[in-house]
């Protein structure tokens, strides 16, 4: 990839989690774009984790000295947590005095708060920071190390979880509570059955749910169901109970009341979304070609969800062929073959033409990455004599970037996670009432590509001049 065929937006899509690009050559030929792509991100809280420390890598290590200095300055605003990052992506090169310092002033000027919570999500990179980095532990210079912020964080990298809850006098609770560590990671430290009670009480109605299992069996069938159907009440995201109900009950994990409770709650909502957004005949198109698993998991989480608020009149499954299939048989069909979403296009025309019936969209799961005709862009044009319904394409897996020159949608998904589909339910809604451009949305939000002009108007931070005298580390940990 030649450099300057990298523009700011292909930077923007690397730090928010899309395509590739060889940042360290960036950091070299042109730092300034991509610290302002940083900044930017940074700013506006749109960023992958790993990908934004490896941005800010590139620059403390290989760009000129101005935009190194940039770099540490974007260090210090960095939430902790996700700084600890830095350990899934650095490079033994990456490695730098310059780097160490920057961190070690950053963990010394984080809140103790923020230091234990970091630990907690990620007791594995903290460990690591200290030790791969060869971070200050109790010396500098020989001079004693008295921080407080810092000193803790150490004491913390030396310590087991389950010492450091009995260090600072945590329960799991705590740490759901106070320090905002998601449940799934807290459960491993549970330890007795009045912990386990007191995380069911504070979870959140989303989280009790998934966990349903792991509850039920510490709890006992009576106190889980008790406190289950309050949670259920106050459901936010029935979406997500929707998409593991099955799981749920084929794990035993809740009992025939609690589902019915859970089944009429969705159904209400679901009544109300449909009411709302007025949706008509759906098509439903997946892409079954080799690897493709992200998308038939996808597709049956939709039909579960649209087969209540609409009608699918057609759901084709396809890989070099395509063929007509039942959500049972779906559901037993493995990924194989090669890749036509033209053959998909044809078939669903054919059978429009043989049982004409209004079409509000297509909903086409797939990575669009077809390598075997008929190919999408020749059967389109069959589309026009059914009143061409606009194609919502669910981007997954590899994610070509094919060309659609057809009324069309995207919305990427990285990866499935259950609690996506709300926000892929609410877009599909949304879009198939008025789809006349291309937008490209998010798995987290929905991103507004920014021009070359607005990045130009991005202020990068500044080193403060006393970090750059020397013995700067020393007079902030040992005074």
């Amino acid at each position: 990839m030649e450099v300057a065929s990298i523009s700011a937006e292909k930077i923007l899509s690397f730090i928010q989690g899309g395509d590739l690009i060889d940042v360290t050559t960036i950091a070299k030929s042109n730092p300034d774009l991509l610290a302002r792509a940083t900044t930017y991100s940074l700013n506006n809280k749109v960023y992958h984790r790993e990908r934004l420390c490896k941005a800010i890598l590139a620059l403390i290590t290989y760009a000129p000295k101005d935009y190194r200095n940039v770099a540490w300055a974007l260090i210090q605003m960095v939430p902790f947590s996700h700084l600890l990052h830095i350990m899934d992506v650095i490079d033994k090169k990456e490695n730098t005095r310059r780097l160490r310092l920057a961190i070690a002033v950053k963990i010394a000027n984080t809140p103790q708060n923020d230091i234990i919570r970091a630990f907690f999500i990620s007791p594995t990179n903290f460990r690591k920071m200290f030790s791969y980095l060869y971070l200050p532990r109790e010396y500098v210079n020989d001079k004693k190390i008295n921080h407080p912020n810092y000193s803790l964080a150490y004491k913390l990298s030396q310590l087991s979880m389950i010492d450091a809850m009995k260090e600072l006098n945590l329960t799991p609770a705590d740490l759901v509570r106070t320090y905002k560590i998601p449940l799934h990671l807290v459960m491993q430290w549970v330890q007795t059955p009045k912990e386990a009670y007191e995380l069911a009480k504070i979870s959140t109605p989303d989280d009790f749910v998934r966990h349903a299992r792991w509850f039920r069996t510490i709890l006992g069938d009576d106190e889980f169901e008790r406190i289950a159907i309050s949670k259920i009440e106050k459901v936010k995201d029935p979406f997500s109970f929707l998409s593991i109900r099955q799981h749920l009950e084929e794990t035993e994990a809740l009992t025939p009341k609690l589902s019915k409770v859970l089944e009429e709650r969705a159904e209400k909502v679901l009544d109300e979304i449909a009411k709302s957004v007025n949706l008509g005949n759906l098509a439903l198109i997946v892409d079954v070609s080799g690897s493709m698993w992200e998308a038939l998991e996808i597709t049956d989480k939709l039909y579960e969800v649209f087969s209540r608020m609409t009608r699918i009149t057609h759901l084709i499954a396809f890989r070099e062929y395509a063929f007509t299939v039942s959500r049972e048989q779906l559901r037993s069909l493995e990924p194989d073959g090669t890749t036509s979403i033209g053959s998909a296009i044809l078939l669903l025309a054919q059978q429009l033409k043989e049982k004409p019936i209004d079409l509000q969209a297509i909903i086409l799961v797939s990575d669009l990455c077809e390598n075997t005709a008929p190919y999408l862009k020749d059967s389109l044009k069959l589309l026009e004599k059914f009143g061409s319904p606009p194609i919502v394409v669910i981007h997954c897996g590899s994610r070509c970037n094919l060309k659609i020159d057809y009324p069309h949608a995207k919305i990427p998904v990285d990866s499935f996670h259950p609690r996506l589909i709300k926000d892929i339910v609410a877009n599909i809604a949304r879009l198939t009432a008025k789809v006349s451009e291309e937008k490209e949305i998010t798995k987290v939000v929905k991103e507004r590509r920014p021009i070359l002009e607005e990045l130009g108007r991005v202020e990068l931070p500044r080193r403060p001049a006393e970090t750059l005298k020397p013995g700067y580390l020393e007079r902030l940990l040992c005074s």
